[in-house]
């Protein structure tokens, strides 16, 4: 009962995380990382147990990566990494990864992607646990069904005749042992099983390393154009990047120019093509409409129709053709925001 209790929590720690993002919403986090946290303490408690219990156990190979395997729960569950990353590297916790910091850029995190790879493969370490099972219950099945082939009578007659024998005979029988072909077996079997493993999680671990990534740069492109479209209006000879010798009526754009950059940009932001659809949340750069101010951009019009007076002319699902999320937008992402903040991204440009 408990071989299949621990093969099950083994099971949901290899998968459990994966459940939760693609699976369940924002809500539900905080009672898959209590799941983790509790499967974490029984691996624990089964360290101590096989290392209380059983003598081979203590210092093994398998006793080695338990306790590698239970440590890298640590990486799927926040309350713990938020303040391991802050305390060590002083790298900001997940939740402020996407908040704005005036006059400061952050790295991307998309520059992590390979080392986040690795870490994640860590997870592999995992399926040990129940490879050790499996063969703790094989162990356990043949040296029950050794003991009952022996009788009673044997095992008292052998051991008589073993407190009969002299001391050259017991080192006889201690190198017979020792030498044993069934022994050695199983002794070389080991250690091929071990280096096997040790190289197919080494492999693992380095492929993330040495297999090319994608890195789709739209939105940093469509944002440093945007930067400069929108700036163009300003002629204030104290502003930011301003041009006060510029004739007003000689801009980058016009204004229906102005709203397809925009348009670009929350387009540039959509991605069909994932299992959860992507989408532009929030904008501030320069207003080409407010002469070049640097603020929030609340909504994008529609395209312009012939004929159509206003947007209210035109039929179309939504009264924007973009339009900001309000519970994401800002310079701080707070909780009701109903995305993850590892399911976003800040893209920043600099001049």
């Amino acid at each position: 009962m408990v071989t299949i209790v621990m093969s099950l929590v083994t099971i949901f720690a290899l998968i459990g995380d994966d459940i939760r993002v693609f699976g369940f919403d924002k809500s539900a986090d905080n009672y898959f990382y209590g799941c983790l946290t509790v499967s974490m303490v029984l691996f624990a408690a089964e360290i101590w147990l096989n290392t209380v219990v059983i003598d081979e156990f203590k210092y093994s190979f398998f006793f080695w990566l338990d306790i590698i395997a239970t440590l890298s729960l640590i990486i799927d569950i926040p309350w713990f990494t938020n303040v391991i990353r802050y305390a060590l590297v002083k790298f900001p916790p997940n939740y402020e990864s996407v908040n704005v910091r005036p006059g400061m850029v952050l790295k991307s995190s998309q520059d992590n992607s390979s080392i986040q790879q690795v870490i994640k493969s860590l997870r592999l370490i995992r399926l040990i646990r129940i490879i050790k099972l499996y063969k703790y219950v094989s162990q356990e099945k043949s040296k029950d069904e050794s003991e009952d082939r022996q009788s009673r009578k044997k095992r008292k007659k052998k051991q008589i005749v073993q407190a009969e024998k002299t001391n050259e005979e017991v080192e006889e029988s201690e190198f017979k042992k020792e030498t044993d072909p069934s022994k050695l077996g199983k002794a070389l079997g080991d250690s091929i099983n071990k280096k096997t493993i040790i190289g197919v999680l080494f492999m693992l671990m380095v492929l993330p390393l040495l297999s090319p990534s994608e890195t789709d740069y739209s939105a940093n492109y469509t944002l440093r154009e945007a930067f400069w479209f929108g700036i163009s209006s300003c002629h204030d000879p104290n502003g930011f990047f301003c041009n006060p010798n510029m004739d007003p009526s000689n801009t980058l754009v016009t204004a229906e120019g102005w709203q397809e950059v925009l348009r670009g940009m929350a387009r540039s932001a959509e991605n069909q093509d994932e299992y959860r659809q992507r989408e532009l949340l929030w904008m501030y750069l320069p207003n080409w409409d407010n002469q070049g101010a640097i603020e929030t951009i609340p909504h994008v019009n529609w395209p312009h129709i012939e004929g159509a007076k206003d947007q209210k002319d035109t039929e179309h699902p939504t009264p924007y053709y973009w339009e900001q999320t309000k519970e994401c937008a800002g310079f701080v992402v707070g909780d009701q925001c109903q995305w993850r903040y590892e399911e976003m991204s800040l893209i920043s440009y600099t001049p």
